[in-house]
């Protein structure tokens, strides 16, 4: 029989989570996106890799919880193959303001979104300043890929171009978290080209490199595979110290909230 995690919060009872609140415990609620990454990963990649990392966060510390991750995000970009669910704005901007709503009703005073889709981050980091104001709370959003840049850049295989979804950096921890799920047998390269996306030179080249300007767009209309990067070059060593350095970053950042006097 598995050991069951004792930070996951569905797991309490009304009483701890009543006493949890009342120890000034901290909450991550994982936030990423169910949409297609390719021929060769999962639809879930980035609210396995949200989940992944607030678990291991909160298993090397006492006073964290993690509560259910969201799955579904902003992927309308995705649509166009099959398997990608998608939020709108509005419905996902009211789910995330709900479920922190309820932490705070119940006594929670510090709630921290760990981040794992692009696509999310300018609406959770909305939300968590609307939550903050509506209660007067000190909440958190944490993008769990800012804190991988370097390890990044040190172990990578490919040129810049070789990740911005699916490629590189996305399939290499894949491999090192679930290696039994990625199908390298049909990874296709498709990296994006150096003039940045479709043909903007301020627009994002690689994943670190975002450019200056933001386009809206339809991913189909991009690359056939849903690939923009090159998978073929992964290896879970890589994605393995990538992993270690985004559990590093949100434990710092963690560590530092749980002293925060508010």
């Amino acid at each position: 029989m598995s050991k069951v995690p004792a930070h996951r919060y569905e797991l309490l009872t009304w009483e701890e989570a009543r006493a949890a609140a009342l120890a000034d415990t901290v909450v991550l609620l994982p936030i990423g996106a169910v949409e297609q990454h390719g021929p060769h990963l999962p639809l879930d990649v980035d609210i396995n890799l949200a989940v992944a990392v607030a678990d291991r966060v909160a298993a090397d510390r006492r006073g964290v919880l993690v509560a259910p991750g969201v799955p579904w995000g902003l992927s309308a970009a995705h649509l166009q193959f099959a398997g990608t669910l998608s939020l709108s704005a509005q419905t996902m901007t009211a789910l995330l303001t709900d479920l922190a709503d309820s932490l705070a009703r119940h006594g929670f005073r510090k709630i921290a979104f760990v981040v794992a889709h692009n696509s999310n981050r300018p609406l959770v980091s909305l939300v968590a300043k609307e939550i903050s104001h509506r209660h007067g709370l000190p909440v958190l959003m944490l993008f769990c890929t800012d804190f991988a840049a370097d390890a990044f850049a040190e172990a990578r295989v490919s040129a810049p171009g070789g990740e911005l979804h699916a490629g590189e950096l996305e399939t290499a921890v894949e491999l090192h978290l679930r290696p039994d799920v990625v199908r390298m047998d049909r990874a296709v390269r498709a990296p994006v080209d150096a003039k940045g996306q479709f043909g903007m030179s301020m627009a994002a080249s690689d994943i670190y490199g975002k450019g200056l300007v933001q386009v809206g767009f339809d991913l189909a209309r991009a690359t056939p595979s849903g690939v923009l990067g090159d998978p073929t070059v992964a290896v879970g060593e890589v994605g393995q110290r990538v992993f270690d350095a985004m559990v590093e970053g949100v434990s710092i950042s963690i560590d530092e909230y749980q002293e925060l006097e508010w």
